[in-house]
């Protein structure tokens, strides 16, 4: 009965004549323009970079899942970045259908996992405002899941800001795709969608080259080389790194058998494509081995792609809490079949699939190759084994976007989260560990407290800059304090929301400590101001400087200000509207700063973009080492990194 009520539900919102509420839209404060002062972005030629790290970014995440599932891309060729918004992020009716009611897959994540499927800001029922450009009322917003965060100029702010090096990852989900109910503009596979986001990026290049005066003068640059991305970031740039993160990789599934030669092939045919950075497992099991059991939305993806729900079993780590959630009605209509978990007993539930031979071969494939092994999406089994197959050779992987099982609750703390254990070998290999916007609530992400490091951020704010803050500071003590640690951010647009705002009509979303004594905070133009209560302290004032250590390491020659990011008549301030897109960056630092972490505490977050060229560079020294046949030498690191010396080339499988 409840199905036909959703069913029928869906069918009169998106037929009715009648008015839909829109999303809401936080008010704004006053419409002024950026002000960015001159700068050489320019750095010492010798020694380490200093810059933020976004290692999974998927910008032509609008190429994806059939081209329909996502709205909005990244820039448009028919103008320049001001004008191009009219065509780039233009309203999403087309996709989303009337008042957003067809954009049933990215509605169902927001309100299950928002935890909204029985308020008034439910979008299952009452869908969404479509309007992007011009005012953009409906989108960007914090917690879409749907549309487009990275714009071209708004990921220009970023770098303005102190942002040196992405991951732009190809992204896909072929089961997912063939769940929408509109005509697709792109097929569903993975190696299509694939091709299409790699040409995406190089497209960008040039069109960021012609507005910067022509070939080789943008601030985009792909990178194929530590040394190149190293060059790119002296330079002043930012350096693009092609990653890949799809279900099937060379469409070798659960369901279709694929060799060895197949896997060598494709890992060749990728790394003349440019790619780098390659995710073994995603969203669904593959021939590859098992995926983190973490939601039902995954698990009705894999039962799309493999033909059956996933095998869980009872994690042999206990203090995990995650279990297989009771089946929704949702699950089913999206399946066509109530899921049926076979379950081993109550819980903790982890996938009792590791890693395949073949996904043995694929490791082994990529380190010979001197790629970028990325081990988050792994199961807690898989995990493990690639983590002993590498740790053998000495050879770094990346956790790159990722929270953390000791502070994290209830069905949060599932498999797909890293443990201490896992940060230390990760770490001994010269590996690296990147913050995943999405925290969550308080009652799903803990309060870290290390005295050693001498600073705690109150964990009082639900979805924002204060729950990302106990993520990044967890793995701060676990990487080594504030003057060793390298942690990079991970934005993570598409089917993921951001954090929110810790002022206005949408703070704090979640849960909250209200026992404190309510300030207000006021926001809204002259004459229209509007005052919320808060326990929130603190807000964003603008305009924002960059991070004093950009200064103090050469990188500026005078320190850039901004106001209010505008896009046509619209004004984002943070303080109301939080991560509405990447260019609010710099806000989000000095949200970051209001919370406590001053002085050196961001120095991990900037020494990001170096620790990522290190790990790749001691990825090719190691696999210099594997292809010459030469065996590790016990106890030895052979990845002690000299800045002044290229590292040597080494002839390709």
């Amino acid at each position: 009965m409840e199905l036909w009520v959703f069913l029928w539900s869906l069918l009169l919102v998106n037929l009715s004549g009648s008015s839909v509420v829109a999303c809401p839209s936080a008010p704004v404060s006053e419409r002024t323009p950026p002000v960015m002062r001159e700068y050489s972005g320019e750095q010492p030629t010798a020694g380490p970079v200093w810059g933020i790290a976004d290692t999974h970014a998927h910008q032509f995440a609008n190429l994806a899942a059939g081209g329909d599932l996502f709205w909005g891309e990244p820039f448009s060729p028919r103008g320049d970045f001001k004008s191009g918004m009219a065509y780039a992020l233009a309203d999403c009716t087309p996709a989303h259908g009337r008042r957003g009611t067809m954009d049933w897959i990215g509605n169902f994540m927001h309100d299950t996992f928002g935890g909204r499927l029985k308020t008034d800001k439910s979008l299952v029922l009452n869908g969404h405002s479509t309007q992007g450009y011009p005012d953009f009322s409906g989108w960007p917003k914090w917690d879409t899941r749907s549309h487009q965060q990275m714009y071209v100029s708004w990921l220009l702010r970023a770098y303005q800001g102190g942002l040196r090096l992405m991951v732009m990852h190809t992204v896909n989900s072929e089961g997912l795709c063939r769940l929408a109910i509109v005509r697709h503009k792109t097929p569903c596979d993975d190696e299509t969608a694939t091709q299409l986001q790699l040409d995406g990026a190089r497209r960008l290049e040039r069109y960021v080259d012609q507005q910067s005066g022509g070939p080789g003068r943008g601030w985009y640059r792909i990178v194929k080389s530590p040394a190149g991305a190293r060059k790119v970031i002296q330079e002043g740039k930012l350096a693009i790194v092609l990653g890949v993160e799809v279900d099937n990789l060379f469409g070798c599934s659960a369901r279709v058998p694929c060799t060895g030669d197949q896997v060598r092939n494709g890992l060749d045919h990728y790394y003349r494509m440019g790619v780098r950075h390659i995710f073994p497992i995603h969203l669904a099991d593959n021939a590859f081995g098992g995926y983190a059991l973490y939601n039902v939305m995954v698990d009705v993806n894999n039962k799309r792609l493999t033909g059956r729900f996933p095998r869980p079993e009872i994690c042999k780590d206990r203090s995990l809490t995650y279990h297989l959630a009771t089946p929704m009605v949702a699950a089913a209509l999206l399946t066509g079949t109530t899921p049926n978990y076979p379950r081993p007993g109550k819980g903790p539930h982890c996938n009792r699939l590791g890693l395949t031979h073949l996904g043995d071969t694929l490791v082994l494939e990529m380190m010979k190759r001197g790629m970028i092994i990325d081990v988050d999406h792994m199961s807690r089994k898989a995990v493990t084994q690639t983590l002993d197959k590498t740790s053998a050779e000495g050879y770094p992987v990346i956790s790159g976007h990722t929270g953390f099982s000791e502070i994290s609750i209830g069905q949060h703390n599932h498999e797909g989260q890293k443990t201490a254990g896992q940060i230390a070998t990760i770490q001994r290999n010269h590996g690296m560990v990147s913050v995943i916007f999405v925290q969550g609530s308080i009652e799903e992400t803990a309060q870290w407290i290390d005295p050693t490091l001498g600073v705690t951020v109150k964990n009082d704010c639900s979805n924002s800059s204060k729950t990302w803050a106990q993520a990044y500071l967890y793995a701060v003590s676990k990487l080594g304090g504030f003057e060793k640690a390298a942690v990079g951010m991970a934005s993570d647009q598409m089917l993921n929301e951001w954090f929110g705002p810790r002022f206005g009509a949408d703070a704090c979303r979640g849960p909250e400590n209200v026992d404190e004594r309510p300030v207000r905070y006021t926001s809204g133009p002259a004459g229209k101001r509007t005052e919320y209560p808060t326990t929130q302290t603190d807000p964003v004032l603008y305009p924002v400087s960059l991070d004093s250590a950009l200064r103090a390491h050469g990188v500026f020659v005078e320190i850039a200000q901004f106001n209010r990011d505008t896009a046509n008549a619209r004004a984002f301030d943070f303080n109301t509207m939080g991560m509405a897109h990447i260019g609010l960056l710099p806000d989000f630092l000095q949200d970051l700063r209001n919370d406590g972490l001053t002085g050196n505490r961001l120095d991990p977050l900037f020494r990001s973009a170096e620790a990522y060229i290190e790990m790749w560079e001691c990825a090719e020294l190691q696999a210099n080492r594997i292809n010459s046949g030469k065996a590790k030498p016990v106890g030895s690191d052979l990845c002690g990194i000299n800045h002044d010396s290229p590292v040597p080339t080494f002839p390709r499988p």
